[in-house]
C-alpha cells in the first residue's frame, strides 16, 4: 500500500512540476482595465484638442457674422454683378478653320464695380441670335461650384 500511495504521490508531485514549466501568462482583468483605460484616456485627449480647434474656429466665424462693420468705415464688399468679361468667344482649337470651343470668361464685380471672387453654381447657355426670326439655343453647360473653383485663372490680363 505504501508504494502505492508513494507512486501515486510521486507521479502528482511530477505533474505538478510540469505544469509549473512553460509560459505563464500574468495578465488579469485589472491590467486589461488599465489598457483600455488608458487607451481612452487618450483618444478623449485627441477628442478634447478637435474640440478646441472646433470652438476656435467657430468663434472665428462668430466675430465675423457678428461684426458688420469694417475698420475704417469701409464698405464691405458684396457681389452684385457678373459680365462677360474680355477674350471670351468662339475658338478654333485645332486650326482648321472653323471654330470648335466657346471660351468664357466672367468677370464677377461688387457694388462699386470692382472684381470680387465669389462661389456658386453657374448656367451657361450659348445662343444663336439670328438678324430675323427666333433665337436658339445650342448648348447649356452647368458648372458645380467646385467645378467652378478649378476653372477660376487671374493674369495680368485680368481675371
Amino acid at each position: 500500500m505504501r508504494s502505492r500511495c508513494a507512486t501515486s504521490f510521486a507521479a502528482l508531485a511530477a505533474v505538478a512540476a510540469l505544469s509549473a514549466c512553460g509560459p505563464k501568462n500574468f495578465t488579469n482583468d485589472n491590467d486589461r482595465l488599465r489598457q483600455e483605460n488608458l487607451q481612452l484616456t487618450r483618444q478623449i485627449e485627441k477628442l478634447d484638442q478637435q474640440l478646441t480647434q472646433r470652438l476656435g474656429q467657430i468663434a472665428t466665424l462668430e466675430s465675423q457674422l457678428g461684426n458688420p462693420d469694417t475698420p475704417g468705415g469701409a464698405e464691405r464688399p458684396v457681389a452684385s454683378g457678373l459680365s462677360i468679361d474680355n477674350y471670351s468667344g468662339p475658338v478654333d482649337v485645332d486650326r482648321d478653320g472653323d471654330d470648335d470651343v466657346v471660351r468664357l470668361y466672367l468677370l464677377p464685380t461688387d457694388q462699386q464695380g470692382r472684381m470680387i471672387p465669389v462661389a456658386g453654381t453657374l448656367t451657361a447657355a450659348l445662343v444663336h441670335l439670328p438678324d430675323a426670326g427666333e433665337p436658339k439655343v445650342l448648348s447649356t453647360m452647368t458648372l458645380e461650384s467646385a467645378t467652378l473653383d478649378r476653372a477660376y485663372r487671374d493674369g495680368f490680363t485680368g481675371p
